[in-house]
């Protein structure tokens, strides 16, 4: 038995046609999975959404290929909570190459003196 799981993840496209109209809409999910919408008839209302975080309900199945698909029942754009203490943000990740630290080394590692008398 199938049943319907919700996911949450922003609304991207991979697939265009001739004119550069999008094609397939795929919802990448906060949980790293790209999974792609099959058999939705409403494409005007993916292409509202496209570019934002949303909200999906659907039948997910994978393929012999390890690819993730939905088949959507209802989507919609995913609004967090209201309280701004409790707001979603982008995490901040470290990275030491782009940050600037102060760095205090003891006099008495310092070999300065040492090396230019």
């Amino acid at each position: 038995m199938k049943r319907n799981q919700e996911i949450v993840g922003i609304l991207n496209p991979i697939e265009w046609d001739e004119k550069g109209e999008v094609k397939t809409f795929s919802i990448y999910s906060f949980d790293k999975d790209d999974i792609i919408i099959e058999k939705y008839p409403h494409k005007q209302k993916l292409k509202k959404l496209l570019n934002k975080q949303v909200q999906a309900l659907g039948t997910i199945r994978k393929d012999k290929y390890g690819e993730m698909f939905i088949h959507l029942k209802s989507i919609r754009e995913f609004i967090g909570p209201t309280n701004p203490s409790l707001k979603m943000k982008r995490p901040y990740y470290f990275n030491p190459w782009y940050d600037e630290f102060e760095l205090s080394i003891p006099k008495e590692h310092i070999m300065f003196n040492e090396l230019y008398p």
